[in-house]
C-alpha cells in the first residue's frame, strides 16, 4: 500500500516539475518599470546566450535533468525493489538533500534583490511548483526507503 502512495507522490512530483518548466519562475524589475519574467528553461537559455556557460549548465543539470532523473529512478525502483535496487533509493535520498539547493539559491537572490533599491525580484507559480516537486520527491523517497519492501 505504501508503494502505491509513493507512486502517487511521484506522479504529483512529475506534474509539478512539468508545471515548473512552463510557468513563470521569477520576475526581475529594474528601475521600477523594466520587467523580465523568466521560466526555468528560459533562464538557462538566457544564461547560455550571455556566455555564462558554466552557470547555465549547473542550473540545467540541477533544475532540469536531475529532478526528472530522480523521479523516474524512484518510480522504477518502486517496481523493482526486490532486484537489488535499494542502494539506488539510498543514493537518491542522499542526493535529495542537494535538491533544495536551487530553492535556497533563489531565496538568496531574492534577499539580495530586496536589498537593492534599483532592482527587485519576485517569484511566481513556477518557483512554487518546483518547490512542491522537490518536497513530493523527498517524501516519496522517504516512504519507499521506510517500507519493508526495500532493504536498507
Amino acid at each position: 500500500m505504501l508503494h502505491v502512495i509513493a507512486r502517487l507522490l511521484l506522479f504529483g512530483a512529475l506534474v509539478a516539475w512539468s508545471l515548473s518548466l512552463l510557468l513563470p519562475f521569477i520576475t526581475v524589475t529594474t528601475f521600477y518599470f523594466f520587467d523580465d519574467s523568466q521560466t526555468l528553461p528560459g533562464s538557462v537559455a538566457q544564461l547560455w546566450g550571455r556566455g555564462e556557460y558554466l552557470l547555465a549548465v549547473i542550473i540545467a543539470i540541477f533544475s532540469l535533468i536531475l529532478p526528472l532523473a530522480k523521479i523516474l529512478m524512484l518510480f522504477l525502483s518502486s517496481y523493482f525493489m526486490h532486484s537489488g535496487k535499494s542502494r539506488l533509493v539510498i543514493f537518491l535520498e542522499k542526493y535529495g538533500h542537494w535538491s533544495m539547493l536551487d530553492i535556497f539559491v533563489i531565496a538568496l537572490l531574492l534577499v539580495s534583490f530586496k536589498l537593492d533599491s534599483i532592482v527587485s525580484a519576485s517569484v511566481h507559480a513556477g518557483f512554487y511548483a518546483f518547490t512542491f516537486c522537490v518536497i513530493l520527491t523527498m517524501l516519496a523517497n522517504t516512504l519507499l526507503k521506510s517500507t519493508k519492501m526495500i532493504k536498507s
